[in-house]
């Protein structure tokens, strides 16, 4: 029994916590990335794998210390930062997510994931023009991008610019016409248009 402990290793931890995570059993995933780190402190993949088990768990503060603990480790990984942002939108702390999403692109300046969650928190603080900038940054990186199309869009309905949202809209929904929120945003900005009346 010793011997078979012996030879259990951080690495080998790790992945058993990735293979409970793909499951989504999230607590003993936590578990195991737990156990890896008692082995290996600074094993990055055990405490980014960690903070995003607890994203999946809504446990958004122990999320955010894990993330940050990533981006000492490796801080050339954009992705830590990104996760800061998400755990950070989901607190409603929208400035700092920004500011954690800018850092993501400091380090990798193409993080669509990185962009289209900045596009998000701007909306959520009402800037819907800055908002727009920022998805016409990710159509520049990617012009079949339906996910930025969509978000372009929602800038643009919240500016009351109906017909340029609906584009928006209909161009996502060539692009993938399963994409579900720009079709129930067609179909908002299609009503608020008629009800404003505009040509």
């Amino acid at each position: 029994m010793a011997k078979e402990r012996s030879m259990e290793t951080a690495e080998t931890i790790c992945a058993q916590g990735d293979s409970l995570f793909s499951l989504n059993k999230f607590e003993e995933a936590v578990d195991c990335y737990t156990k890896a780190l008692t082995i290996e402190p600074q094993h990055y993949l055990a405490v980014f794998n960690r903070g995003l088990a607890f994203l999946k768990l809504g446990r958004l503060e122990e999320a955010l210390i894990d993330f940050k603990t990533a981006t000492t480790l490796n801080p050339t990984d954009s992705n830590a930062q990104v996760n800061i942002g998400l755990a950070l939108n989901r607190l409603k702390r929208f400035e700092d997510a920004i500011g954690a999403f800018d850092q993501a692109l400091v380090i990798e300046p193409t993080n669509t994931y990185a962009l289209i969650n900045k596009a998000v928190a701007l909306g959520n603080l009402q800037k819907h023009e800055e908002a727009g900038r920022v998805c016409d940054d990710m159509l520049s990186i990617n012009p079949d991008d339906d996910i930025a199309w969509t978000c372009k869009g929602a800038s643009l309905g919240f500016l009351g610019k109906y017909n340029e949202a609906i584009e928006c809209c209909q161009k996502a929904l060539t692009l993938n016409p399963n994409n579900s929120m720009a079709k129930t945003n067609l179909t908002s900005w299609t009503e608020l248009k008629a009800e404003s009346k505009q040509d």
